[in-house]
């Protein structure tokens, strides 16, 4: 957990070091094993250095680490299939926020396990996967001080290059990402 945290603590230096990058305005997302990363790094990185962390139906079956002092600015995002977690988990997660006076939202979604947002999955749920994605949009609003919608929405494809049948747009078209294992991302506003 500690090595998981580190990189992504490297990935979160690296974007923060780019000269185009607002070193103030980063926000932390994962997806799967990079949502759990995110949890993680929400437990004992350095939450300073980040405005919000957002993860996606991520694992919690393999323990939480011990929590260090959590950042009460930093907002935290956990979106969850209600078939992915078991609700021990999630409260406990839960009860680890509380006592740290931490900014969060936990959001879990009925009849949705994990990888929800996976288009070409057979767990692929529009709704949960809408709803996840307009919840991460309002969090970046928020912590970016934002309103901002693109000019023209990109539509967006799945990972076969196909667009999806509900026809889901992404709201959020700007930024600078890094991957990580795991499908985590670093996100940030880009000075153009």
């Amino acid at each position: 957990k500690e090595l998981f945290v580190s990189r992504i603590q490297a990935a979160i230096d690296f974007i923060r070091s780019h000269e185009l990058v607002d070193s103030d305005n980063i926000s932390l997302v994962g997806f799967s094993f990079g949502g759990t990363g995110s949890i993680y790094y929400s437990l004992i990185g350095n939450t300073s250095e980040v405005k919000s962390i957002v993860s996606f139906h991520a694992s919690l079956d393999s323990g939480l680490p011990e929590a260090k002092t959590i950042n009460p600015e930093v907002q935290i995002l956990i979106l969850s299939g209600g078939e992915g977690d078991d609700i021990t988990d999630i409260n406990f997660l839960e009860s680890v926020y509380i006592a740290q006076n931490a900014q969060y939202e936990i959001s879990r979604f009925s009849n949705a396990q994990g990888g929800f947002t996976v288009w070409n999955s057979t767990n692929y749920n529009v709704r949960a996967s809408t709803r996840s994605f307009d919840s991460m949009q309002m969090i970046f609003e928020e912590v970016f001080n934002t309103t901002e919608t693109p000019k023209k929405p990109c539509l967006s494809k799945n990972v076969t290059g196909e667009e999806p049948e509900s026809g889901v747009v992404t709201p959020f078209t700007g930024g600078f990402s890094l991957s990580l294992i795991g499908l985590s991302v670093v996100i940030s506003n880009i000075f153009f």
